[in-house]
């Protein structure tokens, strides 16, 4: 009986400490003053082919407030707007590509971004949705002028200089992420720059540039992980982090049914309001990913987050501007 009251005590602690305000020494300095409400990932896999320049300007169009995206680094050391290392998913439709032909990111030379391959007009969804199903199917008109092949980060730069991105570096590189810190600085977007890695090498040495720059960060795979442990154990209010964006997996009823298995496990792990409060409220923005169709936008629409990644961000504009008022996903006051 002692051990049981003990542990309920403990998780009655831990439940009012996370509703605190965080003392003083681990308060942040809000990095994003810009809505992030709107998040078009990899550009918009659903209007075009994902991580393409015509992807992009179609989401900016559409009034995106973010651009998710994602860079490996080609052969001649150029940083490259591509999510996965491997060319067999977006070029080859999922299919193996033909012998002697390049089979991987770094296989390519991007000295003439015009000789980057050209995608697949069917590519599989890593973040299918009841509606949309597990692939994307590319109009015919999308292939012509080169608009469906990979572009470089320098590209989208050019192509918009003032959008707002998100760009997490995908290949573990010392040499990709300064070059990509260096394209940030030459365009003189550290103020509507978010940059980061799942990976620890990476996360860790963007970090360390960040120190010296005003770019704003996004948590790492170790540091999410980190950052619920330390939810769930009640100490978060206590301990300081250096990130500016947390994004997690939005444990939608789809997702957590058809993508999960198992949805009593995501909803404990994944649904945590009050862990989105604390952080919005020491001045970390919370973002969910990737909800493709308006029932997931409607189940989130009151959830205390910043915003929503989507591979479709004309619908989700659509959607916010369809609740009239504010809408979804409003500043929370700092405490």
């Amino acid at each position: 009986m002692v051990a049981l009251g003990s542990v309920l005590g403990y998780m009655l602690l831990s439940a009012v400490l996370v509703r605190l305000p965080a003392v003083p020494w681990v308060r942040r300095r809000p990095r994003i003053n810009y809505p992030i409400r709107v998040v078009g990932h990899r550009g918009g896999s659903l209007i075009a082919p994902e991580n393409t320049l015509l992807a992009f300007r179609l989401a900016a169009e559409s009034g995106v407030d973010l651009l998710e995206l994602d860079v490996c680094e080609s052969r001649d050391g150029v940083p490259i707007v591509c999510h996965d290392e491997s060319l067999k998913r977006i070029v080859g439709g999922g299919a193996p590509l033909p012998t002697g032909s390049p089979q991987f990111v770094k296989d390519l030379t991007a000295t003439d971004p015009n000789s980057l391959p050209t995608l697949s007009p069917t590519i599989p969804l890593h973040f299918p949705s009841r509606q949309t199903g597990h692939y994307v199917q590319s109009e015919a008109s999308l292939t012509a002028n080169g608009r469906q092949r990979l572009c470089t980060l320098r590209e989208l730069f050019e192509l918009l200089p003032r959008t707002p991105m998100h760009i997490d570096v995908k290949q573990t590189s010392t040499a990709l992420v300064h070059s990509v810190v260096q394209l940030v600085r030459e365009f003189n977007r550290d103020s509507i720059t978010i940059l980061g890695a799942a990976t620890n090498p990476n996360s860790s040495l963007i970090h360390t540039l960040q120190a010296k720059r005003d770019f704003a960060t996004f948590a790492s795979a170790r540091q999410v992980i980190a950052t619920m442990i330390l939810y769930f154990v009640g100490l978060l209010p206590l301990v300081p982090f250096d990130y500016d964006v947390f994004d997690f997996p939005a444990p939608t009823r789809f997702i957590a049914e058809e993508l999960v298995g198992r949805p009593w496990l995501a909803w404990l792990l994944l649904y945590t309001p009050p862990l989105w409060r604390h952080l919005r409220s020491r001045g970390v923005r919370v973002l969910g990913f990737v909800i493709n169709d308006e029932e997931g936008f409607a189940e989130m629409k009151d959830w205390p987050i910043c915003g929503v990644m989507t591979d479709d961000p004309v619908a989700l504009r659509r959607f916010v501007d369809a609740q009239g008022g504010p809408g979804p996903w409003q500043p929370l006051p700092l405490r």
